[in-house]
């Protein structure tokens, strides 16, 4: 009778290994338990289409608009310079001297305010002394530009381009900006053109800085920086409140922008090109008033500090190009406009005046 305990060793055998079978699957079901969830990252990162049922904001459709009105001013002055060598009598008395000329080149901005006639509001720093002003529109066109006026005191200047098939951008009314209020600038920095930057109004009626003229700036941390001037500070309606025209760097105006730019408020630059219009320089009525008290953080004496406000151009500091008077006629018939100035001038908003007179608004915002 010896099957019997065989039957018996291959019963417990099955008990067994079904035993061991059964603790290594509750094992591995506690440990699948345990294992964390795996979360499915997206391989892009995107912001939702709407919030709270309302879509997501953009500047786009606005600067879709606005941008076509902002061009890139391209300026070349000759200057006839001396060779060092001929400084010495030797040379001079062995060779005649021949005069070199050197071709000065910088970048700026402006901005279309009268599409029919072609007016291109921009720094009167920007097109000084420059013997060829060259426009780039929105589109790549590049035009020769008419210098029409310029005034020093304000920093203002007008060109005209013969080019059709121009969009103007529409005047705010700068006095009405408020601390807080968003803005754009757009320009070309660096010759980087139609670069947009945004901030906000962070103070209205700056004065106190040294080294420039007119004294009643837009401030805004938009980006600003060498080569934005003569561009654009517009509000989210897309209207013309600024001329972007300095920013401050300890460092230098070309060291960059930290987030103090300057802007001539629009209303000025408004009055101030009814002036250019009808004589080729602007009034000194419109300079706004000229602080004596020094800025914060600007030195008593000639320093870092004083010339740390710097136009944003990169040949900025020579001023004195005006046209006027005698200077008319070269300068595009300045003076022979047609009566009441451009489209939305101060005359214009005056009403017509007697005998085609500019109507006088009450001097600087």
């Amino acid at each position: 009778m010896r099957p019997l305990p065989t039957l018996l060793t291959l019963a417990l055998a099955a008990a067994f290994g079904g035993f061991v079978a059964s603790a290594i699957n509750a094992h591995l079901d506690n440990r699948a338990e345990a294992a964390p969830a795996t979360l499915a990252i997206p391989a892009t990162a995107a912001l939702p289409a709407s919030v709270a049922g309302q879509p997501v904001p953009s500047l786009a459709p606005m600067l879709e608009r606005v941008m076509p009105a902002v061009v890139s001013v391209n300026t070349k002055q000759v200057v006839r310079v001396r060779n060092p060598y001929f400084n010495d009598p030797f040379f001079r008395r062995l060779f005649p001297e021949v005069p070199q000329e050197r071709i000065n080149e910088s970048l700026g901005s402006g901005v279309i305010i009268d599409a029919a006639e072609g007016l291109v509001l921009t720094n009167h720093h920007v097109i000084e002394n420059a013997d060829d002003v060259q426009v780039t529109l929105s589109d790549g066109r590049t035009v020769k530009a008419e210098f029409l006026g310029s005034d020093r005191d304000t920093d203002i200047a007008l060109i005209r381009i013969p080019a059709d098939k121009l969009t103007a951008l529409p005047l705010g009314d700068s006095t009405q900006l408020r601390v807080g209020d968003f803005v754009v600038a757009i320009g070309n920095p660096f010759g980087f053109s139609q670069t947009v930057t945004s901030g906000i109004v962070s103070a209205v009626g700056r004065t106190g800085i040294r080294g420039l003229g007119y004294q009643n700036f837009i401030q805004t941390d938009a980006s600003i920086n060498p080569g934005n001037s003569g561009g654009a500070l517009v509000n989210l309606q897309g209207q013309l409140v600024g001329i972007n025209t300095a920013s401050f760097n300890p460092q230098g105006s070309m060291a960059g922008n930290i987030g103090l730019g300057l802007a001539i408020p629009t209303n000025l630059a408004r009055d101030v090109v009814d002036q250019l219009i009808k004589h080729g320089r602007g009034g000194a009525r419109h300079v706004g008033h000229r602080s004596t008290e020094p800025h914060p953080g600007a030195g008593a004496e000639p320093g870092p500090e004083r010339s740390a406000w710097r136009a944003c151009h990169p040949r900025a500091g020579r001023f004195g190009r005006r046209c006027g008077g005698a200077e008319a006629g070269r300068c595009g018939g300045v003076g022979q406009w047609p009566a009441g100035g451009w489209r939305g001038g101060a005359a214009q908003r005056g009403g017509p005046a007697a005998g085609g007179q500019r109507a006088d608004t009450g001097g600087a915002p």
